[in-house]
């Protein structure tokens, strides 16, 4: 990850450790327009596709915390969308538990969403 990105990331977990979950929302927003230039900027750069999908997972998981289920859903889905070719591609532990996480969280997403329907 590009160190504004993680550092962005990183200050949207304290402050949602913290309970405040839109200061969490600002700080991955941030990482999210960071990581969106750079994925844009060179597609086939993993490092730079695996910062966007975080910051997609993150925003997923605050907006799925606020009640906000089908916006997360649509979260985890872009963010499962990036890392499933890259999973496929290298057979990498690592991008295959990526993929494993978006699946996780796309499940509890649904689940959300279902139960307030």
């Amino acid at each position: 990850m590009t160190d504004d990105v993680v550092l962005l990331i990183e200050r949207g977990d304290v402050r949602r450790a913290q309970g405040d979950l839109s200061g969490a929302l600002e700080s991955y927003e941030a990482g999210l327009a960071i990581a969106t230039r750079l994925a844009a900027s060179d597609a086939g750069n993993a490092g730079w596709q695996a910062d966007l999908a975080a910051s997609y997972g993150k925003l997923g998981q605050i907006h799925l915390a606020s009640g906000k289920a089908e916006t997360a859903l649509g979260l985890f889905r872009a963010g499962r969308e990036i890392v499933a070719p890259l999973a496929g591609a290298s057979g990498h532990a690592r991008w295959r538990g990526y993929l494993e996480n978006f699946d996780i969280d796309i499940a509890h997403a649904e689940a959300a969403k279902a139960a307030s329907a």
